[in-house]
Protein backbone atom coordinates (compact mmCIF):
# COMPACT_ATOMS: atom_id res chain seq x y z
CA UNK A 1 0.00 0.00 0.00
CA UNK A 2 2.59 2.65 0.76
CA UNK A 3 4.96 1.36 -2.15
CA UNK A 4 1.82 2.24 -4.39
CA UNK A 5 1.35 5.72 -2.28
CA UNK A 6 4.52 6.80 -3.16
CA UNK A 7 4.37 5.99 -6.71
CA UNK A 8 1.78 7.44 -7.37
CA UNK A 9 3.20 11.14 -5.92
CA UNK A 10 6.24 10.84 -8.24
CA UNK A 11 3.94 10.29 -11.26
CA UNK A 12 2.29 13.41 -10.20
CA UNK A 13 5.66 15.05 -9.64
CA UNK A 14 6.96 14.47 -13.00
CA UNK A 15 3.85 15.50 -14.64
CA UNK A 16 3.85 18.66 -13.21
CA UNK A 17 7.10 19.26 -14.00
CA UNK A 18 6.33 17.90 -17.68
CA UNK A 19 3.61 20.64 -17.72
CA UNK A 20 5.82 23.68 -16.65
CA UNK A 21 9.39 22.82 -18.27
CA UNK A 22 8.59 21.12 -21.65
CA UNK A 23 4.37 22.84 -22.19
CA UNK A 24 5.52 26.22 -20.99
CA UNK A 25 2.45 25.94 -18.14
CA UNK A 26 2.86 29.29 -16.50
CA UNK A 27 2.76 29.55 -12.67
CA UNK A 28 -1.18 30.56 -12.11
CA UNK A 29 -2.38 28.16 -15.11
CA UNK A 30 -0.74 25.56 -13.08
CA UNK A 31 -2.10 26.65 -9.71
CA UNK A 32 -5.52 26.70 -11.36
CA UNK A 33 -5.15 23.20 -12.90
CA UNK A 34 -3.85 21.72 -9.51
CA UNK A 35 -6.74 23.43 -7.65
CA UNK A 36 -9.17 22.23 -10.02
CA UNK A 37 -7.82 17.95 -9.87
CA UNK A 38 -8.27 18.69 -6.14
CA UNK A 39 -11.64 19.69 -6.35
CA UNK A 40 -12.59 17.00 -8.35
CA UNK A 41 -10.58 14.13 -6.51
CA UNK A 42 -11.78 15.36 -3.22
CA UNK A 43 -15.44 14.64 -2.57
CA UNK A 44 -14.64 10.83 -3.72
CA UNK A 45 -12.07 10.50 -1.66
CA UNK A 46 -13.39 11.73 1.74
CA UNK A 47 -16.08 10.02 0.95
CA UNK A 48 -14.02 6.45 -0.17
CA UNK A 49 -12.28 7.32 3.28
CA UNK A 50 -15.24 7.45 5.49
CA UNK A 51 -16.86 4.31 3.60
CA UNK A 52 -13.85 2.28 3.94
CA UNK A 53 -13.41 3.18 7.60
CA UNK A 54 -16.95 2.20 8.17
CA UNK A 55 -16.43 -1.00 6.60
CA UNK A 56 -12.92 -1.90 8.59
CA UNK A 57 -14.84 -1.17 11.77
CA UNK A 58 -18.22 -3.18 10.89
CA UNK A 59 -15.68 -6.09 9.97
CA UNK A 60 -13.48 -5.56 12.68
CA UNK A 61 -16.39 -5.72 15.12
CA UNK A 62 -17.85 -9.04 13.35
CA UNK A 63 -14.51 -10.63 13.85
CA UNK A 64 -14.18 -9.93 17.36
CA UNK A 65 -17.76 -11.26 18.15
CA UNK A 66 -17.02 -14.52 16.46
CA UNK A 67 -13.75 -14.55 18.55
CA UNK A 68 -15.75 -13.63 21.64
CA UNK A 69 -18.34 -16.27 20.44
CA UNK A 70 -15.95 -18.67 19.46
CA UNK A 71 -14.54 -18.34 23.03
CA UNK A 72 -17.46 -18.93 24.86
CA UNK A 73 -18.75 -22.07 23.08
CA UNK A 74 -15.52 -23.86 23.55
CA UNK A 75 -14.08 -22.92 26.83
CA UNK A 76 -16.30 -23.88 29.82
CA UNK A 77 -13.59 -22.47 31.63
CA UNK A 78 -14.06 -18.90 29.94
CA UNK A 79 -18.03 -19.37 30.53
CA UNK A 80 -17.36 -20.53 34.44
CA UNK A 81 -16.10 -16.62 35.12
CA UNK A 82 -19.58 -15.07 34.46
CA UNK A 83 -22.33 -15.40 37.20
CA UNK A 84 -24.83 -17.60 37.70
CA UNK A 85 -27.61 -15.29 35.91
CA UNK A 86 -25.60 -14.44 32.99
CA UNK A 87 -24.58 -17.90 32.24
CA UNK A 88 -28.57 -19.00 32.52
CA UNK A 89 -29.38 -15.68 30.57
CA UNK A 90 -26.49 -16.81 27.84
CA UNK A 91 -28.65 -20.11 27.64
CA UNK A 92 -32.16 -18.89 27.23
CA UNK A 93 -30.90 -16.29 24.64
CA UNK A 94 -29.35 -19.54 22.99
CA UNK A 95 -32.42 -21.58 23.23
CA UNK A 96 -34.92 -18.45 21.70
CA UNK A 97 -32.70 -18.14 19.05
CA UNK A 98 -33.23 -22.05 18.63
CA UNK A 99 -36.71 -22.46 18.67
CA UNK A 100 -40.05 -20.51 18.56
CA UNK A 101 -40.66 -18.47 21.18
CA UNK A 102 -43.82 -20.29 22.26
CA UNK A 103 -41.56 -23.20 23.41
CA UNK A 104 -38.51 -21.65 24.60
CA UNK A 105 -40.01 -21.71 28.26
CA UNK A 106 -41.04 -25.41 28.03
CA UNK A 107 -37.40 -25.99 26.59
CA UNK A 108 -36.16 -24.19 29.54
CA UNK A 109 -38.32 -26.08 31.94
CA UNK A 110 -37.03 -28.78 30.75
CA UNK A 111 -33.50 -27.75 31.33
CA UNK A 112 -34.04 -26.83 35.06
CA UNK A 113 -33.59 -29.88 36.52
CA UNK A 114 -30.13 -30.73 35.76
CA UNK A 115 -28.85 -27.08 35.82
CA UNK A 116 -30.18 -26.63 39.09
CA UNK A 117 -27.11 -27.16 41.97
CA UNK A 118 -28.79 -28.06 44.24
CA UNK A 119 -30.26 -30.68 41.94
CA UNK A 120 -29.10 -34.77 42.78
CA UNK A 121 -29.69 -36.92 39.73
CA UNK A 122 -27.95 -39.91 38.00
CA UNK A 123 -27.45 -40.62 34.32
CA UNK A 124 -26.62 -43.99 32.73
CA UNK A 125 -24.52 -44.39 29.41
CA UNK A 126 -25.16 -47.56 29.16
CA UNK A 127 -28.01 -49.75 29.39
CA UNK A 128 -28.58 -53.53 28.30
CA UNK A 129 -31.95 -54.78 29.44
CA UNK A 130 -32.68 -58.92 28.24
CA UNK A 131 -35.86 -60.72 29.33
CA UNK A 132 -36.95 -63.97 29.21
CA UNK A 133 -40.20 -65.40 29.09
CA UNK A 134 -41.27 -68.89 30.09
CA UNK A 135 -44.35 -70.86 29.84
CA UNK A 136 -43.22 -73.42 32.81
CA UNK A 137 -42.36 -72.76 36.14
CA UNK A 138 -39.95 -74.48 38.40
CA UNK A 139 -41.57 -76.96 40.60
CA UNK A 140 -42.10 -74.72 44.02
CA UNK A 141 -44.98 -75.47 46.80
CA UNK A 142 -45.79 -71.88 46.58
CA UNK A 143 -47.03 -70.79 43.06
CA UNK A 144 -49.56 -72.75 41.04
CA UNK A 145 -48.44 -73.33 37.76
CA UNK A 146 -51.25 -72.85 35.92
CA UNK A 147 -51.43 -69.04 37.14
CA UNK A 148 -47.86 -68.24 36.17
CA UNK A 149 -45.55 -67.82 33.35
CA UNK A 150 -41.88 -67.32 34.48
CA UNK A 151 -39.52 -64.46 33.74
CA UNK A 152 -35.59 -64.77 33.88
CA UNK A 153 -33.91 -61.09 33.66
CA UNK A 154 -31.01 -59.70 33.41
CA UNK A 155 -29.83 -55.96 33.54
CA UNK A 156 -26.78 -54.60 32.80
CA UNK A 157 -26.02 -50.56 33.13
CA UNK A 158 -23.16 -48.02 33.89
CA UNK A 159 -24.28 -45.47 36.16
CA UNK A 160 -22.90 -41.49 37.47
CA UNK A 161 -24.21 -40.13 40.04
CA UNK A 162 -24.12 -36.51 39.77
CA UNK A 163 -25.09 -35.95 43.74
CA UNK A 164 -23.59 -33.29 45.92
CA UNK A 165 -19.70 -34.20 46.75
CA UNK A 166 -21.06 -34.40 50.34
CA UNK A 167 -22.96 -36.98 49.51
CA UNK A 168 -22.16 -40.65 48.82
CA UNK A 169 -23.15 -41.86 45.80
CA UNK A 170 -23.71 -46.07 45.74
CA UNK A 171 -23.10 -46.73 49.70
CA UNK A 172 -21.71 -50.29 50.28
CA UNK A 173 -25.34 -51.11 51.93
CA UNK A 174 -28.66 -51.16 49.78
CA UNK A 175 -31.57 -52.96 48.66
CA UNK A 176 -33.19 -54.42 46.04
CA UNK A 177 -37.34 -54.44 45.98
CA UNK A 178 -40.12 -56.79 44.51
CA UNK A 179 -43.08 -54.50 45.57
CA UNK A 180 -46.53 -55.78 45.26
CA UNK A 181 -48.47 -52.59 44.43
CA UNK A 182 -48.17 -50.29 41.76
CA UNK A 183 -48.08 -47.35 44.47
CA UNK A 184 -45.44 -48.25 45.73
CA UNK A 185 -43.07 -49.54 43.09
CA UNK A 186 -43.70 -46.18 41.33
CA UNK A 187 -42.66 -44.31 44.49
CA UNK A 188 -39.40 -46.39 44.94
CA UNK A 189 -38.93 -45.59 41.20
CA UNK A 190 -39.37 -41.69 41.49
CA UNK A 191 -37.46 -41.68 44.88
CA UNK A 192 -35.38 -44.71 45.51
CA UNK A 193 -37.44 -44.57 48.80
CA UNK A 194 -40.04 -48.13 49.89
CA UNK A 195 -42.95 -45.27 50.97
CA UNK A 196 -43.89 -41.75 51.45
CA UNK A 197 -42.62 -41.20 55.24
CA UNK A 198 -39.96 -43.91 55.31
CA UNK A 199 -36.98 -42.39 56.94
CA UNK A 200 -34.51 -45.05 56.02
CA UNK A 201 -31.23 -43.56 54.05
CA UNK A 202 -30.55 -46.89 52.47
CA UNK A 203 -30.97 -46.53 49.06
CA UNK A 204 -32.75 -49.07 46.47
CA UNK A 205 -30.94 -50.08 43.13
CA UNK A 206 -33.27 -52.16 41.60
CA UNK A 207 -37.01 -51.97 42.05
CA UNK A 208 -39.62 -54.39 40.24
CA UNK A 209 -43.29 -55.56 40.06
CA UNK A 210 -44.25 -58.04 42.30
CA UNK A 211 -47.62 -59.41 40.08
CA UNK A 212 -48.83 -62.33 42.22
CA UNK A 213 -52.10 -63.51 44.11
CA UNK A 214 -52.63 -61.84 47.55
CA UNK A 215 -52.98 -65.65 49.08
CA UNK A 216 -49.33 -66.36 47.24
CA UNK A 217 -47.85 -63.13 49.13
CA UNK A 218 -49.21 -64.59 52.37
CA UNK A 219 -48.12 -67.66 51.76
CA UNK A 220 -44.36 -65.95 51.33
CA UNK A 221 -44.86 -63.77 54.47
CA UNK A 222 -45.73 -66.80 56.66
CA UNK A 223 -41.89 -68.85 55.64
CA UNK A 224 -39.57 -68.92 58.48
CA UNK A 225 -36.44 -66.34 57.81
CA UNK A 226 -34.47 -70.02 57.26
CA UNK A 227 -37.32 -70.83 54.76
CA UNK A 228 -38.11 -67.62 52.97
CA UNK A 229 -34.02 -67.65 52.35
CA UNK A 230 -33.95 -71.36 50.70
CA UNK A 231 -37.04 -69.93 48.41
CA UNK A 232 -35.66 -66.86 47.33
CA UNK A 233 -32.07 -68.76 46.57
CA UNK A 234 -33.37 -71.67 44.89
CA UNK A 235 -36.54 -69.74 43.14
CA UNK A 236 -35.83 -65.98 42.59
CA UNK A 237 -31.56 -66.61 42.63
CA UNK A 238 -31.50 -62.62 42.58
CA UNK A 239 -27.49 -61.90 41.72
CA UNK A 240 -26.29 -58.56 41.96
CA UNK A 241 -22.53 -57.48 41.11
CA UNK A 242 -20.89 -54.02 41.18
CA UNK A 243 -18.02 -53.10 39.32
CA UNK A 244 -17.89 -56.67 39.27
CA UNK A 245 -17.82 -57.59 42.29
CA UNK A 246 -20.29 -59.74 43.79
CA UNK A 247 -22.64 -58.46 46.65
CA UNK A 248 -23.82 -60.48 49.63
CA UNK A 249 -27.23 -60.88 50.94
CA UNK A 250 -27.71 -59.76 54.40
CA UNK A 251 -31.35 -59.80 55.13
CA UNK A 252 -34.87 -61.04 53.38
CA UNK A 253 -37.78 -59.04 54.84
CA UNK A 254 -41.34 -60.35 53.72
CA UNK A 255 -44.09 -58.08 54.55
CA UNK A 256 -47.63 -57.02 52.63
CA UNK A 257 -45.68 -54.33 51.08
CA UNK A 258 -44.08 -57.47 48.91
CA UNK A 259 -40.09 -58.50 49.30
CA UNK A 260 -37.04 -56.48 49.99
CA UNK A 261 -33.85 -57.69 50.17
CA UNK A 262 -30.51 -55.96 51.84
CA UNK A 263 -27.20 -56.64 50.17
CA UNK A 264 -23.55 -55.24 51.01
CA UNK A 265 -20.80 -55.10 48.48
CA UNK A 266 -17.30 -54.15 48.52
CA UNK A 267 -16.68 -52.03 46.01
CA UNK A 268 -15.02 -48.80 45.80
CA UNK A 269 -16.81 -45.84 46.21
CA UNK A 270 -17.23 -42.52 45.67
CA UNK A 271 -16.36 -43.24 42.12
CA UNK A 272 -17.03 -41.39 39.39
CA UNK A 273 -18.92 -44.41 37.40
CA UNK A 274 -20.28 -47.55 38.56
CA UNK A 275 -20.77 -50.58 36.65
CA UNK A 276 -23.84 -52.78 37.92
CA UNK A 277 -25.07 -55.96 36.45
CA UNK A 278 -28.58 -57.78 38.17
CA UNK A 279 -29.73 -61.34 37.45
CA UNK A 280 -32.74 -62.82 38.84
CA UNK A 281 -35.94 -64.85 38.14
CA UNK A 282 -39.28 -64.32 38.96
CA UNK A 283 -43.07 -65.59 38.03
CA UNK A 284 -45.90 -63.00 36.84
CA UNK A 285 -49.43 -64.20 36.69
CA UNK A 286 -51.08 -64.45 32.75
CA UNK A 287 -52.76 -61.87 31.39
CA UNK A 288 -50.66 -59.26 32.45
CA UNK A 289 -48.44 -56.60 31.75
CA UNK A 290 -44.85 -56.98 32.04
CA UNK A 291 -42.95 -52.68 31.99
CA UNK A 292 -39.54 -51.52 31.65
CA UNK A 293 -39.46 -47.79 32.90
CA UNK A 294 -35.86 -45.92 32.80
CA UNK A 295 -35.94 -43.95 35.85
CA UNK A 296 -32.87 -41.80 34.99
CA UNK A 297 -31.71 -40.39 32.03
CA UNK A 298 -30.20 -43.46 29.92
CA UNK A 299 -28.05 -43.16 26.54
CA UNK A 300 -29.09 -45.42 23.73
CA UNK A 301 -30.67 -47.95 25.90
CA UNK A 302 -30.98 -51.74 24.56
CA UNK A 303 -33.83 -54.02 25.73
CA UNK A 304 -34.67 -57.60 24.36
CA UNK A 305 -37.54 -59.42 25.17
CA UNK A 306 -37.68 -62.90 23.63
CA UNK A 307 -41.22 -65.44 24.11
CA UNK A 308 -42.57 -68.63 22.99
CA UNK A 309 -44.97 -67.41 20.65
CA UNK A 310 -46.85 -71.19 20.31
CA UNK A 311 -47.84 -70.65 23.97
CA UNK A 312 -48.38 -67.17 24.79
CA UNK A 313 -48.75 -63.70 22.98
CA UNK A 314 -46.78 -60.45 23.50
CA UNK A 315 -47.83 -56.98 22.43
CA UNK A 316 -45.28 -54.10 23.20
CA UNK A 317 -46.12 -50.64 23.89
CA UNK A 318 -43.97 -48.05 24.43
CA UNK A 319 -44.71 -45.00 26.00
CA UNK A 320 -41.38 -42.39 24.72
CA UNK A 321 -41.38 -39.06 23.37
CA UNK A 322 -42.08 -38.67 19.54
CA UNK A 323 -38.92 -38.44 18.03
CA UNK A 324 -37.79 -41.29 20.14
CA UNK A 325 -41.11 -42.99 19.02
CA UNK A 326 -39.67 -42.76 15.53
CA UNK A 327 -36.59 -44.49 15.88
CA UNK A 328 -38.25 -46.92 17.56
CA UNK A 329 -39.99 -47.30 15.00
CA UNK A 330 -37.28 -47.60 12.78
CA UNK A 331 -34.65 -49.71 15.83
CA UNK A 332 -37.91 -52.78 16.64
CA UNK A 333 -37.09 -56.17 15.14
CA UNK A 334 -40.22 -57.81 15.60
CA UNK A 335 -38.94 -61.27 14.71
CA UNK A 336 -40.79 -64.37 15.50
CA UNK A 337 -41.07 -64.89 19.49
CA UNK A 338 -38.79 -61.61 20.15
CA UNK A 339 -38.89 -57.77 20.54
CA UNK A 340 -35.44 -56.40 19.83
CA UNK A 341 -35.22 -52.43 20.77
CA UNK A 342 -32.11 -50.41 20.05
CA UNK A 343 -32.65 -46.78 20.54
CA UNK A 344 -29.09 -45.61 19.26
CA UNK A 345 -27.41 -42.04 19.71
CA UNK A 346 -29.97 -40.18 21.50
CA UNK A 347 -30.54 -39.91 25.51
CA UNK A 348 -33.89 -41.03 27.00
CA UNK A 349 -35.63 -39.02 30.02
CA UNK A 350 -37.91 -40.80 32.69
CA UNK A 351 -40.12 -42.05 33.08
CA UNK A 352 -40.14 -43.45 29.59
CA UNK A 353 -40.41 -47.13 28.36
CA UNK A 354 -42.62 -49.88 27.47
CA UNK A 355 -45.12 -52.23 28.17
CA UNK A 356 -45.45 -55.87 26.97
CA UNK A 357 -48.87 -57.28 27.31
CA UNK A 358 -48.41 -60.74 27.90
CA UNK A 359 -52.08 -63.30 27.44
CA UNK A 360 -51.58 -67.28 27.61
CA UNK A 361 -52.39 -68.83 24.54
Amino acid sequence: MGILIIGTILVWIILLLLKVFVWGLSFNDLLDDITANILGILPPLLIFNFAYEKLTQDISAIEMSEQITETLMSDPETIALFTKEQRQGFINSTISSLVDKRACAMVQGALDPYLTAEATYNIRSYFDYNIQLLHDIPKNDIFNPADYFYLAETLQYNIYYLNDESVEDLPSNFYAGFFFDNENLDYALRTGKEKPGCEEQIPYIFRENLKIKQEDLDKIIALSPQELNDFFNSFIKLKIKIDNEPAEILKITADELGIKVLFHSNHLLNKECHSVRILFHMVQLWNSEFQVALSDPTYSPKIQLSYQPDKMKVEMYSFFSDSIESSIGNALEKDHGMYNVIVTNKWIYPMSGMVFAIKKI
